[in-house]
C-alpha cells in the first residue's frame, strides 16, 4: 500500500509541476515552489538514485562558443564561468557554476546548437582520479529493467521528458536546476550524469562539481572549430581551424594553425570519442 501510495504522490507531484508559472519578477519564490514540490518525493527517493562513478583516465569533452575565429588566450576561459555571469543551466540555478562537459565530443559538440558560420572551441581533458555521480534520468546506458524501484523508475519516466526538452527561455531550467540542487546537497556527489536530447548513443551529459576540479582534470588538447554546413539541430558540420596542447611560461595556449582539413560530420547518431584529420 505505502508503495502505491507513494507512486501516487509522486504522478501528483508532477502534474502540479506542470501547473506552475515561473514569476520572473519573483525567481525566489518560483524555486521554493518547486523546490517544495521535489521534497514531498525526494526523502526516499534520494537515497535509491542510481550512481555512476566516471573512472581516472576517462576523457571528457567541454566546447566554448568564440567570438568570431579569436581563438582563447587561457585555459580558464574553457573551464565554468564565474559565479556573477553564470546563468540558470540544465542542472544549475543562477550563480551556481558546474562544469558541463560529455565524454563524447559529439554529444558536447550538439549540445552548444551551433549556427553555420560560428566558431567554437572543443577541450578534450583526462581525469586523475575516480568521481562518483548520481544518475538523473533514463540515460542510454542505464535504459535497463528491473533494477530499480517502481517509484524510481516511475520518477526517472517523468523526470526525462523534462531534462532533455529543449527550452525558449533559460528560466525554463529552473524546474530541472532546482531539482538538481537538491540532489547537490548530498556531497558525495561530485556530478550529476544526465540524458542528452542531442544523442541517440550511448553518451550522457555531466555537470562536475567545480570545487576541487582543476585538480582532477589535465587538460590535453584544444580544437578551434567552423560550423559549415547544418542539416538540422542533430546534424552539423565542422572544420578544424587550429590546435593547441601546449601552454606558454605565461600560462597561455600555443596555437598551431590546420591547414587543410577534411569536414568532420556530426550527428547524434555516432558515438565519436575523436576527430582525425588528415
Amino acid at each position: 500500500m505505502r508503495q502505491t501510495d507513494e507512486m501516487n504522490n509522486i504522478d501528483e507531484v508532477f502534474s502540479s509541476l506542470n501547473s506552475i508559472s515561473i514569476d520572473k519578477s519573483d525567481l525566489s519564490a518560483s524555486f521554493k515552489t518547486i523546490q517544495q514540490h521535489y521534497f514531498k518525493i525526494f526523502q526516499d527517493l534520494l537515497t535509491e538514485f542510481r550512481q555512476v562513478e566516471l573512472k581516472q583516465n576517462t576523457h571528457l569533452f567541454r566546447v566554448r562558443k568564440n567570438v568570431q575565429d579569436l581563438p582563447f588566450i587561457k585555459p580558464d576561459e574553457l573551464s565554468s564561468p564565474p559565479r556573477h555571469l553564470t546563468n540558470f543551466g540544465r542542472v544549475n540555478l543562477k550563480n551556481k557554476p558546474v562544469f558541463y562537459c560529455s565524454d563524447k565530443l559529439s554529444t558536447a559538440i550538439l549540445e552548444l546548437k551551433p549556427e553555420v558560420g560560428e566558431y567554437f572551441t572543443l577541450a578534450e581533458s583526462i581525469l586523475s582520479e575516480d568521481l562518483l555521480l548520481a544518475v538523473l534520468g533514463d540515460c542510454g546506458r542505464y535504459n535497463t529493467v528491473g533494477e530499480q524501484s517502481d517509484n524510481l523508475k516511475l520518477f526517472y519516466e517523468k523526470i526525462t521528458p523534462i531534462i532533455t526538452r529543449p527550452i525558449k527561455d533559460q528560466v525554463e531550467y529552473l524546474f530541472t536546476a532546482t531539482l538538481a540542487d537538491v540532489v547537490f546537497s548530498d556531497q558525495k556527489f561530485k556530478g550529476i550524469m544526465y540524458p542528452s536530447y542531442y544523442s541517440k548513443t550511448n553518451s550522457d551529459n555531466f555537470a562536475l562539481r567545480i570545487d576541487g576540479l582543476n585538480q582532477k582534470l589535465i587538460f590535453l588538447t584544444g580544437t578551434l572549430m567552423q560550423v559549415v554546413d547544418k542539416k538540422n539541430e542533430h546534424h552539423v558540420t565542422v572544420k578544424c581551424i587550429a590546435k593547441t596542447n601546449k601552454i606558454d611560461i605565461l600560462g597561455q595556449f600555443i596555437w598551431q594553425k590546420v591547414n587543410g582539413c577534411k569536414t568532420h560530420p556530426i550527428h547524434f547518431d555516432k558515438d565519436l570519442s575523436e576527430i582525425t584529420d588528415a
